[in-house]
């Protein structure tokens, strides 16, 4: 909201920037004269008092001023492509934050919802169970293990909820979403096997830079510096400006009490005057402003060269940094998706000894837990795997909003 108004500001300013002023002033006097010498030395001297009233409606155009108006324009046009740039910015922080929220909530939620059909499935072996139990075909042991083994499945759901909770309030504050309503993320969202390529993980970062969006906006402020340091430059130069004057004054004269004014409209009519002309001003000796002007420019071009290399220069690095932590996301992510291939595996090699009766159902239980925390291991990976592949192509030029 701020950056809109500041950009709206600049937009007006470089619009108006050749506009001419225009002013309309009044002047209000009063003069006491005695009316003879001799009423002046009596005890009671008499005046006559004189209002008079100076309407003016002044024009002024620059014409020239050594380059300042030009770079005045050109500095507003700047300012408002980085106000939009300010804009862009605050837009893609929302929306990375929204994603890594949404991510979040929505890996939560996938918990929950496998959670919840373990348990699902625990409370139906425990029922067959205490079923088998009393026609005396199960031992209190194995009873006394799956219950064990429910409860344990229903606090890890009541944990999951808890983080599922959490996630979601924090969601809804990024998307500035009323706490009160109602937000439903998909709770069962499928696996997919996917793979990710890094066989460009040598590419040369400098050509992704110029695309950033901060980078850019720096850049802007940069060139704007450059010609606040021509314009510093120019501050001897001589100025131009065209003056435009109408002017017209009445006067009202009362004297004892008696109004003798004559009528205003008249006197306008009467004392009505114009003016114009081009005024010139050559600066004589103005070389200790000029040189601070010139220091300062060139201290704030300093500033943002600076700055516009210290962040080229991190930029490179975060990149670097952030793609790395990609191509090791991206190896656990297969090693996960081995992991997982082998529990399935073994977990379907469990349920035909469970068939034919080689196993008991709490080891087979067991395994459906260990297919389960395989499961969401590989689904953390690869929601990691998607959020940092975002961030590092934001760094590289392409929008959250946008991608």
């Amino acid at each position: 909201m701020e950056n809109g108004v500041v950009a709206n500001s600049e937009r007006t300013q470089a619009y108006w920037a050749y506009f001419p002023t225009i002013d309309f002033s009044t002047d209000v006097s009063i003069t006491l004269n005695s009316t003879d010498k001799e009423e002046s030395l009596s005890n009671e001297p008499k005046y006559n008092t004189l209002f008079g009233n100076v309407y003016a409606l002044k024009l002024q155009m620059p014409l020239y001023s050594g380059g300042k108006l030009a770079y005045n324009n050109k500095a507003s046009k700047r300012n408002i492509e980085i106000s939009q740039l300010n804009i862009q910015l605050a837009r893609e922080d929302v929306a990375e934050k929204t994603m890594i929220a949404y991510f979040e909530a929505l890996y939560n939620a996938y918990v929950v919802a496998q959670r919840k059909k373990m348990v699902e499935s625990y409370a139906y072996q425990t029922e067959r169970l205490e079923r088998m139990y009393d026609l005396g075909g199960s031992s209190i042991s194995d009873l006394s293990q799956m219950r064990a083994a429910l409860s344990k499945a229903e606090l890890e759901v009541s944990k999951a909820m808890l983080e599922y909770d959490k996630s979601l309030i924090g969601l809804k504050r990024v998307m500035n979403f009323p706490i009160s309503e109602t937000l439903v993320i998909e709770q069962d969202m499928p696996i997919g096997i996917t793979s990710t390529d890094f066989k460009g993980r040598n590419v040369e970062v400098k050509p992704y830079l110029e695309n950033n969006l901060y980078l850019r906006k720096l850049a802007k402020e940069v060139e704007t510096k450059e010609d606040g340091l021509v314009v510093a430059k120019q501050y001897n130069y001589p100025s131009l400006i065209l003056n435009g004057l109408v002017r017209s004054n009445s006067n009202s004269l009362l004297r004892n009490g008696s109004n003798k004014m004559a009528s205003m409209g008249h006197q306008l009519r009467n004392n009505l005057s114009y003016f114009v002309g081009v005024t010139i001003s050559f600066p004589i000796f103005n070389r200790f402003r000029a040189k601070h002007e010139v220091v300062k420019a060139k201290g704030s071009l300093a500033i943002s060269n600076h700055n516009l290399q210290e962040y080229r220069n991190g930029l490179e690095a975060i990149i670097q940094q952030v793609q790395s932590e990609l191509e090791a996301l991206d190896t656990q992510s297969k090693l996960s998706e081995n992991n997982l291939e082998l529990t399935r595996t073994a977990n379907a090699s469990l349920i035909r000894k469970f068939e034919e009766g080689a196993i008991s159902l709490f080891e087979l239980q067991s395994s459906n837990n260990q297919l389960l925390e395989a499961e969401l291991e590989y689904m953390y990976f690869r929601l990691n795997l998607q959020v940092k592949t975002r961030v590092l192509n934001y760094y590289k030029g392409q929008s959250y909003i946008n991608n």
